[in-house]
């Protein structure tokens, strides 16, 4: 009995002991954690769709009489080669034709992601005195430390920071429109941030300016999950549609 009690001990900690590492990541790593949960949902809805889309055409089929099927059938033999092709362009376009309420929701989604990140730098910069005076004295001593850099680096950054908002600009208008380009530099930047989490300086931020920093981070992964799940990674892997569904 002994035996058995410390060994429920012991598996019971280790439980406890894997739900805290996995909250801590959660809380650390607001991107993955929230681009996971929302691929597992929006797959799980998914693999519903196409299973009830299977069943309904199975009932269908079941439901006709041999009569129907044998009409049906002959009116397919009979329909010639420009019929054939419009049909075909009608079922090519129907993923695009459903999923166009996702594509703007997609695009809402953005929306909010630029308008939450804008919102936490300005905050950031707009609220620093109502930060405790001692967090305000550091960071004088830091603006110090900061006025000391020569022109030249001050002009490197001046032109670095030109560059990222270009960039970035350049970005929004890529998956706005749904180009595959946008969608890679949309993951490079992902992988370059996710490791500078970790060797980045410690520096402090308005609460405020992290709350809308945290829903940015949130917003992103659900972007990123967007792109890469159907329906709407068809829109940038089919560029014959772009005009007509955009």
């Amino acid at each position: 009995m002994k035996i058995l009690s410390v060994l429920g001990i012991f598996i019971s900690g280790y439980i406890l002991a894997v739900i805290d590492y996995i909250w801590i990541f959660i809380q650390n790593h607001w991107i993955i954690s929230s681009a996971i949960l929302l691929f597992i949902i929006i797959s799980s809805f998914t693999v519903g769709d196409k299973d009830t889309e299977s069943t309904d055409d199975k009932v269908s089929i079941d439901g006709k009489d041999t009569d129907e099927i044998q009409k049906d059938t002959e009116n397919n033999t009979i329909k010639n080669k420009d019929d054939g092709i419009e049909d075909n362009m009608e079922k090519s376009h129907k993923p695009f034709e459903k999923s166009r309420k996702v594509i703007y929701f997609f695009r809402f989604i953005l929306i909010l992601f630029v308008l939450t990140l804008v919102t936490s730098i300005v905050l950031d910069v707009f609220l620093i005195d109502t930060l405790p005076n001692t967090l305000q004295q550091y960071l004088s001593s830091q603006e110090q430390d900061v006025g000391n850099i020569s022109n030249k680096e001050t002009v490197f950054i001046i032109l670095f920071m030109i560059f990222l908002t270009v960039l970035f600009t350049i970005f929004f208008i890529g998956i706005w429109n749904f180009k595959r380009w946008a969608r890679v530099l949309f993951v490079i930047l992902i992988l370059i941030y996710l490791p500078s989490i970790l060797v980045e300086e410690e520096f402090i931020i308005v609460p405020l300016s992290e709350m809308f920093g945290s829903i940015s981070d949130i917003l992103c992964g659900m972007l990123l999950v967007l792109m890469y799940t159907k329906p709407v990674k068809f829109y940038f892997s089919k560029k014959q549609f772009e005009q007509n569904t955009l």
